[in-house]
């Protein structure tokens, strides 16, 4: 809600909600086709793109209609319409982080490049947003272990199981598909939590 959402006031124009509705239409169908490079979309990934159709707060119905869509081709995507850099640089980085959060399969990379082609993006800063997103992933997977091992930690002593479960919630929201795996196990067999192992 925080990125395209944000061009709204309190009492939006017209031209303000078509804008968001245009881009906000791309944004949704370029998350589309990168999760369908690999194969079909699964219930993550339909989730993903559900919340960000709901954060772009357009009429129901126009939510409804953009939330039915099947995936289209890359090739088939329209452009139209003035885009600022920083919305070009937004899409293509969000296009990356949807396809190296799981594993960055060729299919997708290819996808990528081609949005930023569409998009008018050079291709040396297409390349440059994907290996800034690229490290951005690792750094959430140790944010990620480092949150899930604190609350192990501090619950460890709790009775009704609280700290698995909170830990559990913890490692969906904050742990890139890819690396989630890595901190479940470790929260399903209860492994002793090392407590000085993150604080560097």
């Amino acid at each position: 809600a925080r990125g395209l959402r944000s061009l709204f006031s309190s009492k939006p124009s017209d031209k303000d909600v078509q804008r968001v509705k245009r881009l906000g239409t791309l944004a949704v169908r370029i998350l589309r086709s990168v999760y369908a490079a690999d194969g079909p979309i699964d219930t993550e990934e339909a989730r993903t793109v559900a919340a960000l159709i709901s954060a772009l707060g357009l009429p129901e119905a126009e939510s409804a209609t953009l939330a039915a869509e099947p995936p289209k081709s890359v090739e088939t995507l329209d452009v139209y319409g003035e885009i600022e850099p920083g919305i070009v640089k937004g899409l293509v980085r969000g296009a990356w982080h949807a396809a190296a959060a799981d594993s960055l399969d060729a299919r997708e990379e290819s996808v990528v490049r081609n949005v930023g082609t569409k998009l008018g993006m050079a291709p040396d800063a297409v390349e440059s947003a994907r290996a800034d997103v690229l490290a951005r992933v690792e750094n959430l997977r140790m944010t990620g272990l480092a949150a899930v091992d604190a609350i192990r930690f501090v619950l460890a002593d709790s009775q009704d199981k609280l700290a698995e479960r909170l830990a559990t919630i913890a490692a969906t929201l904050l742990i890139p598909r890819r690396y989630r795996e890595e901190a479940l196990t470790q929260i399903r067999h209860a492994a002793p939590v090392r407590s000085e192992e993150h604080t560097s």
